[in-house]
């Protein structure tokens, strides 16, 4: 019985071949796409899932008029008015474009981008360290990419 069905189905193939050609390539599109969109889900469910407090921390974007797309630069000042005015916010941290352009050692040069971020960073977020202490340190960390 399933013999005679791959037969028939060959020869529907092999008589109709655009026919064929369009409904394959066309579930072969669909099959892509739909792992694409999986595999964005799920890069999506696991970022910056290894923090400690993840589903207490919460980033806002501003949508202004005439962008297209939100953004997350925000207010210098709304950290600290969501702090002592949203009892719910138990903590807040901002990051700060900063140093950037080439260095050059040893002849290499080599393009450099970071940010600085305020003491609370350490203290909602777990990025491990290369080098140095979490603790002791100024107001502002330099934090490189």
């Amino acid at each position: 019985m399933l013999y005679n069905y791959l037969k028939v189905g060959m020869r529907n193939i092999l008589k109709y071949k655009v026919f064929s050609f369009i409904n394959v390539f066309g579930l072969a599109v669909a099959m892509s796409v739909c792992l694409l969109i999986i595999l964005m889900l799920d890069d999506q469910k696991k970022y910056d899932q290894f923090h400690a407090n993840k589903d207490r921390i919460y980033r806002i974007v501003s949508d202004r008029e005439g962008s297209k797309v939100p953004s997350a630069t925000t207010p210098f000042p709304l950290a600290a008015t969501l702090e002592s005015e949203y009892p719910i916010v138990e903590d807040s941290t901002q990051l700060i474009r900063g140093v950037g352009g080439d260095a050059t050692y040893h002849g290499k040069t080599i393009q450099m981008g970071g940010y600085f971020a305020d003491a609370a960073f350490w203290e909602v977020f777990d990025f491990p360290l290369e080098k140095g202490s979490k603790h002791g340190c100024s107001q502002y960390y330099g934090y490189y990419q």
